[in-house]
């Protein structure tokens, strides 16, 4: 996988690409299994994690619910993960939503309406 850093990311993203935005610390790309589901990571606290060096690395893992994808991006290649049950997507989501609502209680209004913007990008 290529890193292309830019601010704002294009409307038409391209397979095998991590688009990473420095100013909003965020990335997006095509989901690994070919669907064509643009994926957006925040990161830093509360997000995923960007390791840059002898090719990219995320963390945690990506889940994409739309086509029940499961995958490592580590060292620019995509790693399959274990297809999760619907429970385990569940118990992972709402802990996600309960970790992600205690980070934005903690921001200023101006990070708040910055994160609603990222997350309102990510649904194109």
């Amino acid at each position: 996988m290529k890193a292309i850093y830019q601010d704002i990311f294009p409307v038409v993203l391209e397979q095998d690409i991590l688009y990473i935005s420095r100013a909003y610390s965020t990335t997006a790309h095509l989901c690994a299994s070919g669907c064509g589901f643009r994926v957006v990571l925040p990161l830093g606290k509360g997000g995923w994690t960007l390791i840059d060096k002898q090719g990219l690395t995320i963390s945690p893992s990506v889940h994409v619910p739309k086509c029940n994808s499961h995958y490592w991006i580590r060292h620019g290649r995509i790693q399959w993960a274990q297809q999760l049950s619907a429970d385990e997507i569940q118990a992972y989501g709402a802990a996600d939503q309960l970790e992600y609502n205690e980070e934005l209680r903690k921001k200023s209004l101006g990070d708040r309406v910055k994160a609603f913007l990222k997350r309102l990008i990510g649904r194109h």
